[in-house]
Parts: C-alpha cells; sequence; structure tokens
C-alpha cells in the first residue's frame, strides 16, 4: 500500500510581504529571528508570507494589511520580498535551503529543506538584508 502522499506547490516568483512585529525590528533592521519557526505544539513547519498582486509598492503594503488575519501592531512593519530573488540569493547549486510553498494561497510558507542551523541561519540573515530596502511601518501605510 502507498502511503499519503502530501502535494507540495512551489511558488517561484512573486512578491510576498510578512508582518513583522516590533521585538523583531531594531534601528531600522529586520532582525534575523523576524524568519524563525515559532516553538509550538505542534511545532511550525513554515514561516507565513502573503502573496501580493498589486503592481505598485504602495498598493502591495495595503493589501498585505488586508490580507492579515490579525490587527497589526501600528509600531509593527511590513515587508515585501521578491521571491525569485531570494531564492537565488539563498539557494545554491549545490543545494536548495528555502522554497516558497502554497498554504492556501495568497497565503503561502517559507519553509527550510535542511537542518544545518548555519545554512537556516545564512538565509535568515540573507531574508532580513533583502528586506531593508522594502519595509514600511503599519503606521505609515495608508
Amino acid at each position: 500500500m502507498s502511503k499519503n502522499i502530501v502535494s507540495v506547490v512551489k511558488i517561484n516568483e512573486g512578491i510576498v510581504s510578512r508582518y513583522i512585529k516590533p521585538s523583531f525590528v531594531e534601528d531600522n533592521k529586520i532582525l534575523n529571528e523576524a524568519f524563525d519557526l515559532r516553538d509550538r505544539t505542534p511545532p511550525e513547519e513554515f514561516v507565513s508570507f502573503y502573496l501580493v498582486k498589486n503592481s505598485d509598492e504602495n498598493s502591495m503594503y495595503k493589501e498585505a494589511i488586508k490580507l492579515l488575519p490579525i490587527l497589526p501592531k501600528a509600531s509593527g512593519v511590513m515587508i515585501l520580498l521578491d521571491i525569485k530573488e531570494s531564492l537565488e540569493e539563498i539557494n545554491d547549486e549545490v543545494e536548495e535551503i528555502i522554497n516558497f510553498v502554497d498554504k492556501s494561497l495568497p497565503h503561502c510558507g517559507l519553509v527550510y529543506l535542511t537542518n544545518n542551523r548555519m545554512k537556516i541561519q545564512e538565509a535568515k540573515t540573507t531574508l532580513s538584508y533583502l528586506a531593508k530596502n522594502r519595509f514600511k511601518l503599519v503606521k505609515n501605510i495608508s
């Protein structure tokens, strides 16, 4: 008998948004911890993002706020990441470190494909770097 196989639909391009709570922002930088899997029961398997469709950045931030299942704090920030750029910067020819997968679009998830803590830390550092010029305080999104 075959086991149940869960189909995973990868997302290779587009712009994703993520709400970052105030404690993960320091000196206008997104801390690596913003991309941690939270320790829960059961443990988290992905970092939540939302695929945004608008063409201009200001509209993307507005759409991102509307997609959130929570009320964000005014002092929190929304980030935007280009999926293709993120995959190219983090994954290499030898090993894929991350993927973005469909979690009932527009909800999607960033999954870590390795257990190597050093590579995961490097991936989170790169994500923080990529977000440094594409984030906006929630209170400034109108």
